[in-house]
């Protein structure tokens, strides 16, 4: 180490008489402490068995003395301290790295595409013509919309058809779109299903309806799906119905219902979740009912607008996802500046986005030109389905079928990022790293120990003469302590005037009455005892 024969930032030849006296009481504190562990455990070894010495066990460190050596090295070695500051460097830049590796992780997404069916059916009781309908009953219909998450074993993918929605960019469409109309399924016995969602070839539904009075608002269902098990892959307990939709609304014939013709429901987080919803009104009269239904979608997304749909080649997408494609829109076109890394260049498309009040743009910044996209951006359209409330045939024959392709959270992903520490504040400890500390800190111990013995020997080929002194009086103190000396001059104590001072008479009759207190009290308990 370099100028290790200093001492608080002096040289050791320089040093003065209290520092030599200092370094001289530590050498000897330290041997003397040495030479009493020493016989203590030759002593303890001497009564116990001997047991056969375990190497794997690492000996005890001392921290604050190692944190003192290291902080005396920081101070006096300029290579360590060099060292020191090149370690918080190197912790800096891990610590760091690991968040990053972290926030990247937490914000992968832990969803996967999965098939929702859904089921839209009515019933109908009391109507004109049936047989045991009387004058006094009331004529009236419900209509049920319940689903259930399709088993993978289930699902069947379905190759791209005229049916998927392409963007106008020639990507892919990555969200459902807004429906009017349901499409035929070539797999399945005329089964519908809503655009952008794979083919599934549908379950025979023999379930009895079930009819609440009329007149009752959008009403959750709970229990199975029409009889099917809701058994799904993913971990734990599959969404419901009411977990796949955030809004629905059903529009009703305006014809036959002026009033209230628009029933909505709302997710209630504070509510629990169920597998279906059902309104009843009373009629006679068939109609056609309009039903939105607002998909919670899982990462949120967003509708675009037509000018930025036409720039990245998407309709639909999660915020992550259209961010990244206008930034590789930049990258591809070469449109960053070259001066200034946080602003682009706007082309034509580009200016689209600004409208031609701002089409003399030339330069935009990066967080300006984020924020234009963000005015861009939309709530997803919502999906419409047409269905036609029959008031005769079987519970079959007034059945609608429909496959939503949806997002759902991935527990088994989360539970195996958990396991990786992911969503943890510490990672997991690296054992060769503890096992290298510990080298470390035994080596300062050792540090510290040479150099006290270096400070003495130092201290002595300095001034020999006035170090055996500081030496003598140190050992002197520490022998009067050890045999209990009063620290009194022994010469004076040899005089007959030292013992005729005033003191002498007030301590001696002190001492006799104190001594006839104590025999008396003796005397007492002898006589008490026979």
């Amino acid at each position: 180490m370099d100028n290790l024969n200093s001492r608080n930032g002096l040289p050791l030849g320089t040093l003065g008489e209290g520092d030599i006296a200092k370094a001289a009481a530590d050498f000897l504190a330290s041997s003397s402490e040495r030479r009493k562990r020493a016989r203590v455990s030759a002593a303890s070894n001497a009564e116990l068995p001997r047991k056969k010495l375990d190497t794997s066990k690492p000996p005890s460190i001392n921290i604050d003395v190692a944190n003192k050596a290291a902080a005396d090295l920081i101070r006096e070695s300029p290579s360590y301290r060099n060292l020191v500051r090149m370690e918080e460097k190197l912790d800096l830049a891990i610590m760091r790295k690991q968040q990053d590796i972290k926030e990247s992780l937490k914000s992968q997404s832990f969803f996967e595409s999965r098939v929702f069916r859904l089921y839209l059916f009515n019933t109908y009781r009391s109507q004109p013509g049936a047989p045991g309908t009387t004058e006094d009953d009331v004529a009236s219909w419900s209509l049920r919309i319940q689903g259930r998450l399709l088993k993978k074993s289930e699902e069947r993918p379905r190759k791209s058809s005229s049916s998927t929605n392409q963007d106008s960019g020639g990507g892919a469409n990555k969200a459902t779109r807004g429906v009017s109309s349901a499409v035929t399924d070539p797999v399945g016995p005329g089964v519908p299903i809503l655009q952008n969602a794979p083919a599934v070839t549908p379950s025979g539904v023999n379930q009895s309806a079930h009819l609440a009075n009329p007149n009752t608002p959008l009403m959750p269902i709970q229990g199975p799906v029409l009889g099917e098990s809701n058994q799904s892959v993913i971990t734990g307990q599959p969404p419901k119905c009411s977990d796949i939709f955030k809004r629905i609304v059903i529009e009703l014939d305006k014809e036959f219902y002026p009033e209230n013709n628009l029933i909505e429901w709302k997710r209630n987080d504070k509510e629990p979740s169920s597998d279906g919803f059902e309104i009843s009104r009373s009629g006679d009269k068939e109609f056609t009912a309009k039903i939105f239904l607002y998909i919670d979608h899982k990462p949120e997304q967003f509708r675009l607008s037509h000018a930025l749909s036409r720039l990245i080649g998407v309709k639909t997408d999660t915020k992550k996802g259209i961010f990244a494609g206008v930034w590789q829109y930049i990258k591809k076109n070469r449109l960053q500046c070259v001066d200034d890394r946080s602003a682009v260049r706007l082309d034509q498309g580009l200016k689209g986005l600004l409208g031609p009040a701002n089409a003399n743009v030339e330069v935009l910044k990066l967080q300006q030109l984020f924020t234009v996209v963000k005015s861009h951006m939309g709530p997803p359209e919502p999906l419409m389905i047409e269905y036609e409330v029959k008031l005769n045939g079987d519970v079959v024959d007034n059945q609608d079928c429909y496959d939503i392709q949806v997002s759902v959270q991935d527990t088994s992903l989360i539970e195996t990022a958990r396991r990786a520490g992911v969503f943890g504040l510490q990672l997991p400890q690296s054992t060769e790293f503890e096992a290298l500390r510990e080298k470390h800190l035994l080596a300062l111990v050792k540090i510290a120990e040479h150099k006290k013995r270096r400070d003495f020997f130092k201290g002595f080929c300095s001034n020999p003469v006035q170090f055996i002194n500081h030496l003598i009086l140190s050992q002197t103190r520490d022998l009067k302590v050890l045999g209990g000396s009063t620290g009194r001059n022994p010469e004076e104590e040899r005089k007959a005037a030292f013992y005729q001072q005033q003191w002498v008479h007030e301590a001696v009759p002190r001492y006799l009455l104190r001594k006839a207190i104590a025999d008396t009290a003796d005397d007492t308990g002898e006589s008490a005892l026979k």
